[in-house]
């Protein structure tokens, strides 16, 4: 018949070891047959998704160094790529 009191909402900081843009990973995927480049930060987890309009060599390239400079601080010291395909 009573709630629970209402308790106070805590928040607490990331740990001080994040290092954010040093290890960022890559990943294409396919979504509805549409070629999609994910880049995520591995350090913090943000993540960013581009559309591509062709999977090509140089698409794919202009899409990373777009992703990257516009979203990032410059580039990171190590990309990480999965080789597999699914």
């Amino acid at each position: 018949m009573f709630s629970a009191p209402l308790q106070r909402f805590q928040v607490s900081l990331p740990p001080s070891n994040i290092v954010f843009n040093r290890d960022v990973a890559l990943d294409l995927i396919r979504i509805e047959n549409k070629a999609v480049l994910n880049v995520v930060d591995i350090g913090t987890g943000f993540n960013s998704v581009m559309f591509l309009s062709y999977q090509t060599v140089e698409n794919l390239c202009d899409a990373i160094v777009i992703c990257l400079s516009s979203l990032y601080i410059g580039v990171p010291v190590k990309i990480c790529v999965d080789q597999r395909s699914s």
